[in-house]
């Protein structure tokens, strides 16, 4: 069911802002992706949004809510490679390689606006401005995967979930989603987070215990709380650059 286009417009601003962060968008680009995105639909936790072997008729952007990325083993063993939350888009090579090599699940109640592919084609055939916007988000979703890859295969699980947990708050810090007080939605169960980094759930409710007993993380209601940003940076080893988002230093502070 698509959304109000009032609700469309105040949604889209997390795409446009971290759109913007890559290339300096104008107005006319703008009001462009808005035009398109008038076709939002919603999904509950756990429902698929795009299935691996699909081939999409849309491209996926998402306006609320978080999802992921997965693949699966025959067994029915799952493995996170990606979350997705406001401003991130699901699919944006559909329109090269076709068919899906992953699937894309919400995590939460999310909202996603669909783009068909004729729309997505005239977009980047006619702004350039936005076509290289579109390619830098890209090239970092491809730098934040390989901190991925070192989280799963040489952090410890204390440094990897703490690298996570800082990752997450600079990617919704440059959308305009942290509080004032460090403050995110986290709706991830042990078990997803586990599926992220590779983690046990028992393990992964220790490691969490850990960082929580430190003063470093708090949850409450599906909330994260940092009190303390850089003391998290410091335990996790996290160095922001690979995020390629300006001023990470001053908004830690």
């Amino acid at each position: 069911m698509a959304g109000s286009l009032a609700s469309i417009g105040a949604n889209l601003e997390s795409l446009l802002k971290k759109l913007s962060a890559a290339v300096e968008l104008d107005e006319d680009d703008c009001r462009a992706i808005r035009q398109v995105s008038a076709d939002v639909r919603r999904f509950e936790p756990k429902q698929v949004i795009i299935g691996q072997g699909d081939r999409p008729e849309f491209m996926h952007l998402m306006v609320n809510g978080w999802a992921a990325r997965y693949k699966s083993l025959p067994s029915g063993t799952r493995q996170i490679v990606g979350f997705l939350i406001p401003g991130d888009i699901c699919d944006l090579h559909f329109q090269i390689l076709g068919a899906m090599d992953h699937s894309v699940v919400a995590m939460s109640n999310c909202e996603v606006t669909f783009v068909s592919a004729s729309e997505f084609r005239k977009l980047v055939d006619e702004r350039p401005r936005l076509t290289r916007a579109l390619w830098s988000t890209t090239l970092v979703d491809e730098a934040v995967l390989r901190e991925w890859v070192l989280n799963a295969g040489r952090r410890r699980a204390y440094e990897a979930t703490a690298h996570l947990l800082c990752e997450m708050h600079f990617r919704m810090e440059q959308v305009g989603l942290v509080r004032d007080d460090h403050e995110i939605v986290m709706p991830l169960t042990l078990e997803e987070l586990g599926d992220a980094l590779g983690i046990t759930t028992v393990h992964m409710n220790r490691t969490l215990k850990r960082l929580r007993e430190g003063g470093l993380i708090a949850f409450r209601s599906g909330m994260l709380s940092i009190p303390d940003v850089r003391a998290l940076q410091e335990a996790a080893g996290f160095y922001a650059d690979y995020l390629h988002i300006e001023n990470l230093e001053e908004r830690a502070s």
